[in-house]
């Protein structure tokens, strides 16, 4: 029970129902949220200053960025859906932590590392939360499949210190804030879907800097939680304002800058189907000097050479099996409508759906890197 309720100073609430009900220890709350829901609109300045920084003025952003606190505060896990804040250090993601901090409430929430979820015999600080978060998350580019059993719902596996292991499902939201974008390898799709991404790419001035912000933030809390029901008083609005922002221009872009395959798919057009227009889809046998014209008859050729033109080594280029895996993603996140396919043709050779948008554009654009 105590996962689907929060506790207030007065009386707790059900998070699925807002059904508010006084508080009994047949609940086993073990942590509340220092403060009283509020009847009537409150006012909340510091809160609305610091959120109307980091918008951007963008009412979208702006609507996404309650989302999530509403998605923290009724954790909804279900949702499947994970927060990261990237960027500019000082622009606020600290803040927007300490504030889905207080209202998971008191031993609800864990600091953690994308690292630490990987091992299994560390991980047991994550029992009992509903809120994780890293702070400060390193420059990532790893595995991602804890991070997807906790976002979907599945059993994850524990290995305590002279204790058996187990498994059991941690149902809590997850946000990471990080300077650079965290980059999940041959993941295939299965996290780019619940990634909801915040650019931020300004930060406070020192001079306008406020040391007591926090402070500031938790006397408000009553307001800010009431703010929140009043934005979104069905939860089906909250969700649909992350998925905009979870498809949004600026979220792509910022993909973009991070994600090599998205960056190299910018040259490319999907035909409708698979005809011999296409690329044929190649391997890393018989690759042609990188100067060569040949090099661009074949769509993994033109791969290792984009790669080489941004000097990328050996450990981060894909084998062809993991890109083209990797293709069909990105043309989706890209937004396309069509699927990136493959097909054997004449002489058995393995086309694809994919040409050159303008090639000779793109031969000099590569040669000039």
């Amino acid at each position: 029970m105590y996962a689907k309720c929060y506790s207030l100073t007065a009386q707790l609430s059900n998070k699925n129902t807002l059904e508010f009900l006084p508080h009994s220890k047949d609940y086993y709350l073990t942590a509340f949220n220092p403060c009283d829901y509020l009847e009537t609109q409150t006012p909340t300045p510091n809160f609305d200053k610091w959120l109307n920084f980091i918008s951007n003025d963008d009412e979208d952003r702006k609507k996404a960025l309650l989302a999530g606190l509403y998605m923290i505060l009724n954790n909804r896990n279900d949702w499947q859906l994970t927060l990261e804040l990237i960027g500019e250090p000082g622009g606020g993601k600290s803040i927007y932590l300490e504030v889905g901090k207080m209202l998971s409430g008191d031993d609800n929430h864990e600091a953690i590392t994308l690292s630490i979820l990987n091992e299994d015999k560390a991980r047991d600080i994550i029992l009992n939360k509903t809120f994780l978060y890293s702070s400060d998350q390193a420059k990532y580019i790893g595995d991602a499949s804890i991070l997807k059993q906790i976002s979907s719902g599945e059993e994850v596996t524990f290995n305590p210190k002279n204790k058996p292991p187990f498994s059991t499902k941690v149902k809590a939201i997850i946000a990471i804030c990080s300077n650079t974008l965290p980059i999940y390898k041959n993941d295939g799709g299965g996290m780019d879907r619940r990634r909801v991404i915040f650019p931020f790419t300004r930060s406070v001035d020192e001079n306008d800097r406020d040391v007591n912000l926090v402070d500031k933030l938790r006397a408000e809390l009553g307001g800010i939680i009431r703010k929140i029901y009043d934005t979104f008083p069905q939860a089906d609005e909250a969700l649909k304002a992350l998925f905009k922002q979870k498809n949004s221009k600026e979220a792509l872009e910022l993909k973009r800058k991070n994600d090599h395959i998205l960056e190299f798919i910018e040259e490319f057009h999907l035909l409708p189907q698979v005809t011999s227009q296409g690329l044929v889809m190649g391997s890393n046998r018989g690759v042609p000097p990188f100067e060569s014209q040949f090099i661009y008859d074949k769509l993994y050729w033109c791969y290792l050479l984009f790669c080489n033109a941004h000097g990328r080594n050996d450990k981060s280029i894909l084998k062809p099996s993991d890109l083209m895996q990797e293709l069909t993603q990105a043309f989706k996140t890209a937004g396309y409508k069509i699927r990136f396919a493959t097909k054997p043709l004449g002489q058995r050779k393995l086309y694809t759906n994919v040409i050159f948008k303008d090639k000779s554009s793109t031969i000099e654009k590569w040669r000039n890197m």
